[in-house]
């Protein structure tokens, strides 16, 4: 599913290691959203995606932004058959990267939530922010939080789990 992180991610980016065992260990599928307060955030989400074997999308910040992760993320990775282009027999699943995810509206979560609760094939969301309390509650608990080393939490951080 991946490559090993290189070390210094793992040093910079404390509870990573932990996050991808876990997802490693499930079917392959799961979120980690990366916080800090400059650009390493994103950088992290473009670092991981290489590592995965899988295709890669980027969900643009732009006002159609919902639409165009339902149509190229969200449907295809509900729907069982093959007829979407993002999947063949080399491709198991999809990395999806999503920059600025605490910036997006309230549609745009909900259909990442409705991917969350309903996805039929593998994937691996990475998703880049500045301020974790900025999203909405009931997220919570679908991403594993990574927070660059020595940022700050922000007011409504949790620790979902052991990771």
């Amino acid at each position: 599913m991946f490559d090993q992180a290189p070390p210094h991610m793992l040093t910079l980016w404390p509870k990573l290691e932990s996050s991808l065992n876990v997802i490693a260990k499930r079917d392959g599928s799961g979120a980690i959203f990366f916080f800090s307060g400059d650009d390493q955030s994103l950088a992290a989400c473009k670092a991981i995606a290489n590592l995965t074997r899988w295709p890669t999308v980027t969900i643009p910040v732009t006002r159609d932004a919902e639409r165009t992760f339902r149509e190229t993320v969200r449907e295809p990775l509900i729907k069982k058959d093959v007829q979407h282009g993002l999947f063949d027999e080399r491709a198991a699943g999809m990395t999806v990267i999503v920059p600025n995810v605490d910036d997006r509206p309230e549609d745009f979560h909900s259909a990442m939530r409705f991917l969350f609760d309903h996805a039929r094939r593998p994937y691996i969301l990475l998703a880049s922010g500045k301020d974790e309390s900025r999203l909405p509650s009931y997220l919570g608990g679908h991403y594993y939080p990574c927070h660059k080393k020595g940022a700050s939490l922000g007011s409504r951080h949790q620790d979902y789990g052991s990771v």
